[in-house]
């Protein structure tokens, strides 16, 4: 069996400079924000139904419609606005008057605005003894229906308020704080380093070796097991390999394809590139790792 699937769509974003929002649209989903006027929620901005006929959406998906075909608007929005994002089940079943009112009630809790919004348009969809917009439009278009129109609903509310801070920079910050510990363990690899310097530099009798170099040394392999930003690993790696003159050419993927260091130490070589000695007199002893 074969699904072939189409749907509407309405996706606002937040510009991160001045009180405006984006919003790109297509289809009878759709968008509203509700401003306080004289403590009534009014109408600022609309998104208008886009249809080829009567109950006949611009759709994207399988078969749909240009997803370039979508209204794309910018949105002068004040603190306090009010945004209410659908699907078609609510704006076919309740006047934008009777959704800024249920809002208005219940502005102090907005997940409960929007299931009360949502709620509503259900139990009006069910109904044959209510005029709903659905049937305004039907009658318009020349066809007979009354009352509602049971359909999939979906509700939105959010809310302008003030920030201090750009979302932009909040996301930025809360993403610096999550790699704040790997570079202050990577600040901690230098010292890892030197540790094991000392080690080499250091009789094997004296106690330094066991109780200092052993954490350091653990510690180092830690370290090299902590992923790497994905845009940094080509300037993390090409410094690594210009400071211990690591010949790059011989890698098989690319530098930004390695996680961790610890996966660059493991890579694999291009073939042929480090041939093993087929003497027939086994006369050459390989050994699989580093060793003197």
């Amino acid at each position: 069996m074969c699904w072939v699937l189409s749907r509407t769509c309405t996706l606002v974003y937040v510009e991160c400079k001045g009180e405006t929002v984006g919003s790109l649209h297509i289809g009878d989903s759709g968008y509203v924000v509700l401003r306080n006027v004289s403590n009534n929620l009014e109408v600022v901005e609309k998104s208008k139904d886009m249809l080829h006929s009567f109950n006949f959406p611009y759709q994207v998906g399988t078969h749909g419609d240009n997803p370039y075909s979508a209204e794309v608007k910018r949105l002068d929005l004040s603190l306090n606005d009010t945004i209410v994002l659908a699907s078609d089940g609510l704006w076919d079943n309740l006047e934008i008057d009777e959704v800024a009112s249920i809002v208005k009630d219940e502005l102090a809790d907005l997940n409960r605005a929007a299931e009360k919004v949502a709620a509503r348009a259900q139990e009006v969809g069910m109904r044959s003894d209510v005029d709903t917009p659905f049937a305004k439009k039907a009658r318009k278009s020349g066809k007979r229906w009354h009352g509602g129109k049971l359909d999939d609903i979906t509700v939105i509310v959010a809310k302008v308020s003030k920030s201090s801070k750009a979302p932009i920079e909040e996301a930025s910050e809360e993403l610096k704080g999550s790699y704040l510990w790997r570079w202050l363990l990577a600040l901690l690899c230098g010292v890892a380093a030197f540790g094991l310097y000392l080690k080499s530099q250091v009789p094997a009798n004296m106690t330094f070796r066991g109780w200092i170099t052993r954490p350091l040394s653990r510690l180092a392999g830690y370290i090299a097991g902590i992923p790497i930003p994905y845009c940094m690993r080509n300037t993390c790696y090409a410094f690594f390999c210009k400071a211990y003159n690591v010949n790059t050419d011989e890698i098989k993927q690319p530098l930004h394809s390695f996680c961790c260091m610890k996966d660059f130490f493991t890579r694999e070589l291009k073939p042929n590139l480090r041939p093993i000695s087929q003497s027939a007199n086994n006369s050459v002893l390989c050994s699989p790792a580093d060793s003197t």
